[in-house]
């Protein structure tokens, strides 16, 4: 096996029973009141007890506003919050001013809650075991500690066309592909002890931000965040021509000599293309190491065969990246994303084509570009019930943060700690809802101003490159065939002189 890769690396299973034998690597934590956590040695597990109360952390939680906190110094002081009496909506607002990529076990006597980071970052599925209800990282770990029945609207779905085309298609709803098997999302409760899930918001409106006091939030959230993870781990930044991840770039500025840029090099994105090309002047604006990473046009026999048996149902394509990700990165370094940043730029809005568009599964399905099989509809329909009573928040900004973020880019993250740890420092429930409350004329295309503003406050010199130039206009005329030739060129190992003449010909 390559440089430390182990079949579910970073992936953990809680549950009441014995599971044995542990995959390479893992380590058995016994909880409190029967409860285990098996997990990979290279995910952190923090548990903190107090009589009969008792918290477990599966993997990195953050407080921004005390970034030389280690996991344990949270941990703690979030137990020493916890009552006996509290129920799960009390429990999980106990967490909302943390950020992180983890799931919580918080143990009041008999009683025994599970809660996620705000976006969900840190994947959960649950069922029914032998012994109780069951927590697991992905669906495969259920197979391989039990048995497992593949849905029949599943099955059909793997027969479908649109299945076939779209090579990162997600799961919808709560949907899991195994019966009995379901996701747990963010803002959920799980009561492990019965099995009963809860949503527990947001219920209300969104109180209203001015604008520049919650650029000042989200300013002081980011920064703490990337502080305290700076502290912990290398930091890597996977940089592009687009809004989020310069974000991401410009709250690392008090950092920079702590984090590296990256741009991942594939049939996606060639050499010339502007993020690339862009993502490397952002990089020598901020005075930030940077470097290509190559991508595989095929996928290595073996490395796919352990990144498949690795997480059930992965894609092919994210194989390939990661492929790219384990020969071009350093293993230890974590690596920063920036997705739940569009949670304050309306992803989805009437902006992009969705208006007046009536919440139904078939067209919340259309949206998704995931077709109409059974699967997906029944996933969308058992979700649009689920949001019942969610006010202040309409359904196209809770489609992104629950589906988009909770679903498809959480399989993302889990499916690439084979390779690498990921977290984004956007996942924290205050400063979303922060932006939330924003007014949504700051927050839509094409000016998004909340996020011109966010880097005006942290690294204003960053907004003089374009945003995601057209790719049709970029490739093209003099320019474009400049910019393929230079990077051809560059590839070759002539950076140097080519930057030189690029500045004197005013195309650097």
């Amino acid at each position: 096996m390559e440089r430390g890769l182990r079949i579910f690396r970073r992936q953990f299973l809680v549950g009441r029973s014995e599971y044995a034998p542990l995959p390479e690597g893992w380590v058995d934590h016994a909880f409190m009141g029967g409860w285990r956590v098996c997990a990979d040695e290279d995910l952190n597990v923090t548990v903190s007890k107090a009589g009969e109360l008792g918290l477990c952390v599966i993997g990195e939680i953050i407080d921004p506003l005390q970034p030389g906190h280690g996991n344990e110094d949270v941990v703690a002081g979030i137990l020493a919050s916890v009552k006996a009496e509290m129920d799960g909506g009390e429990l999980h607002g106990l967490f909302d001013q943390y950020g992180g990529r983890w799931v919580a076990l918080v143990l009041q006597g008999e009683a025994c809650h599970a809660v996620m980071d705000a976006s969900g970052s840190r994947q959960a599925f649950y069922r029914e075991g032998d012994g109780g209800v069951e927590l697991a990282s992905q669906v495969g770990l259920f197979r391989r500690f039990g048995s497992v029945e593949v849905r029949e609207d599943f099955l059909a779905l793997e027969r479908s066309s649109i299945y076939a085309a779209e090579d990162q298609y997600w799961w919808a709803g709560w949907n899991s592909p195994y019966v009995g098997v379901k996701r747990l999302g963010p803002n959920h409760v799980l009561d492990m002890s019965g099995g009963e899930v809860k949503r527990v918001g947001p219920f209300g409106e969104v109180p209203h931000r001015e604008l520049d006091d919650a650029v000042e939030e989200v300013v002081c959230v980011l920064k703490g965040t990337l502080d305290a993870m700076s502290r912990r781990h290398k930091l890597v930044l996977p940089l592009t021509g687009g809004m989020d991840s310069r974000v991401a770039l410009a709250a690392c500025r008090d950092i920079s000599d702590k984090v590296s840029a990256y741009t991942l090099i594939s049939d996606v994105t060639p050499r010339w293309h502007s993020d690339v090309v862009i993502a490397r002047r952002l990089a020598r604006c901020a005075g930030m190491s940077y470097s290509t990473v190559e991508c595989p046009w095929r996928v290595n026999e073996s490395f796919s065969r352990g990144y498949h048996e690795n997480c059930d149902y992965a894609h092919e394509q994210w194989a390939r990246w990661a492929e790219g990700m384990l020969g071009g990165l350093a293993d230890d370094a974590v690596a920063i994303r920036a997705t739940v940043s569009e949670i304050g730029s309306t992803y989805y809005s009437d902006e992009r084509g969705h208006a007046g568009m009536e919440a139904t599964a078939e067209n919340v399905a259309e949206m998704a570009h995931l077709g109409d099989p059974e699967f997906t509809l029944r996933g969308f329909g058992e979700w649009l019930e689920d949001l019942e009573g969610v006010e202040g928040v309409d359904m196209f900004e809770m489609f992104y943060w629950e589906q988009r973020v909770g679903s498809w880019a959480t399989m993302n993250y889990t499916e690439w700690d084979y390779v690498q740890e990921v977290f984004s420092p956007f996942s924290h429930r205050g400063m979303m809802l922060a932006m939330l409350g924003v007014a949504r004329e700051y927050r839509v295309m094409p000016d998004y101003v909340l996020h011109n503003s966010l880097l005006e406050a942290m690294w204003p010199e960053l907004r003089k490159y374009p945003i995601n130039p057209d790719q049709e206009r970029w490739g093209k005329g003099v320019r474009g065939a400049y910019v393929k030739f230079r990077e051809m060129i560059r590839s070759r190992g002539f950076g140097g002189v080519v930057r030189r003449l690029s500045e004197k010909v005013g195309l650097s």
